[in-house]
Parts: C-alpha cells; structure tokens; sequence
C-alpha cells in the first residue's frame, strides 16, 4: 500500500480551528432552539429532574467515544489517547494501530451523531421534555459532532477502494498497490 494523501488534524492551529467552529455550532444551535421553543411553546420549560439531566450533559462526550471504538473492528488494535487542552481540559482520541477501510471509518465517524440525534429526538417526544437540559444536551452532542462530519466530508472525497490509517499527528489514506495483489 502506498499513501496517497496525509492530514495533519493535530497541528495546533487546526485544533483551534475546529474548536472555535464546535463552539459557534453550541452557540447557534442552543440559540436557535430556545427561540424557536418561545416562539411555538411559550416560556413554559420543564424544571423537571435537575440532577438526571445534569448527568446527561456530563456523559454525552463518553457516550459519544463509546460508539466510535463499538463501530470499529478489531478491539485489539484500538487505543484511547487523552491529552489536555486549555490546561484542563481533557480531549479523548479513539486510534487505530491499523488501517480500516474507508467504509468503515466513515460508518465509526457518522456513527455517534446518528444514533445520539435518534436518541434525543425519541427521548424529547416520547417524554415531552422542553427542559433547558435537553436544549444543552442537543447543543453540547452537536458540538462535539462537528469535528466529525468535518472529517467525514473530508474523506469522503477519497477514492472508495482507500484505507485510512491513523498516525502520530492525524491520518494517511493508503490505496493498495496493483503490483501487490499480483504478486502475493
């Protein structure tokens, strides 16, 4: 396999980047659905379970990791990487020792945003919760979902046959050389 194309996610200007983007998306979103809640509803929120809804907005970032290492294949080649930002701030990276298909890897980055969404929309109407905490859980999921589909557009350029592999500083997409299947 030979690398056709190398990003470099970790460099620092680009993590600023992405998150000024996440925050602007936390900002629009929580903005948008409060107004549009006064604008239907009223000024009538349920204060309904503080602490559970505290809770919810403490494990939407585990949850959301949780279903990118359940999407990937092989367990054993997956490894959590933290570092800390803004001095304390913990930020947890899903890697891969190996590459995936590009398939794959698009299914692990969509992954958390379909499912998480689908859960908030079926929590929000099954239990008929307009409590400010499931505005800021909606708000908070779709911040952290917008490195995601920023990644997810962006490899999705990549021809179909690709793997992605993650290195030390972001990721490489390979494509399998046409000599290698001829002569293995």
């Amino acid at each position: 396999m030979h690398c056709i194309r190398s990003i470099k996610h970790e460099q620092e200007e680009s993590f600023y980047r992405l998150f000024i983007v996440s925050f602007l998306v936390f900002i629009t979103v929580l903005s948008t659905l409060i107004i549009t809640h006064h604008l239907l509803l009223g000024n009538n929120y349920t204060y309904q379970y503080p602490l559970i809804g505290f809770l919810i907005l403490l494990l939407i970032y585990p949850f959301h990791k949780l279903f990118h290492y359940i999407i990937m294949p092989d367990k054993r080649e997956i490894y959590l990487q933290i570092q800390r930002h803004f001095v304390v701030v913990p930020f947890i990276e899903v890697k891969l020792d190996k590459a995936v298909p590009k398939r794959r890897y698009l299914f692990a980055l969509i992954t958390p945003f379909l499912t998480m969404s689908l859960l908030w929309l079926l929590i929000y109407y099954y239990y008929d919760l307009k409590s400010v905490y499931m505005y800021l859980a909606l708000a908070i999921h779709l911040a952290i979902c917008t490195t995601d589909i920023y990644c997810f557009f962006t490899y999705l350029k990549f021809p179909n046959n690709s793997f992605i592999e993650d290195s030390s500083r972001g990721v490489r997409v390979l494509i399998k050389d046409e000599f290698d299947d001829e002569w293995s």
